[in-house]
C-alpha cells in the first residue's frame, strides 16, 4: 500500500510546548508530541499535499509540500523546527 512516512525530532525545550498536527490533502492526520516520532499514513498513489501546524503559545504552519507517492513506494516527510526563525519546515 503506498504511504506517507512522516518524521519529527524532538526540538528540545519550547515554551508553551503543544504538539505538531499533520495534515494530508488539507485533512488532519496524526497528532505529533515531539518525542522523535514517526507515523506512518497509508495513502492513494499520486500527488499529495502535506502540511504541518505547531500548536502551541502560537501557531506556526509549515508551507505546503507536494509529494509524489509512487504506487509501490513510500515517501519520506521530515519536520524541522526552526528556532531561529520560529516555524517548522517540512522536506523530503
Amino acid at each position: 500500500m503506498p504511504s506517507i512516512v512522516f518524521m519529527l525530532p524532538d526540538p528540545g525545550f519550547l515554551i508553551g510546548r503543544g504538539h505538531v498536527e499533520l495534515f494530508i490533502d488539507g485533512e488532519l492526520c496524526a497528532k505529533s508530541t515531539y518525542e522523535n516520532e514517526k507515523f506512518t499514513i497509508e495513502v492513494s498513489a499520486g500527488r499529495h499535499t502535506v502540511t504541518a501546524e505547531l500548536v502551541a503559545l502560537v501557531r506556526r504552519s509549515s508551507k505546503p509540500l507536494v509529494v509524489d507517492v509512487p504506487s509501490e513506494g513510500t515517501v519520506a516527510v521530515y519536520a524541522n523546527y526552526s528556532r531561529m526563525w520560529g516555524k517548522i519546515v517540512l522536506s523530503n
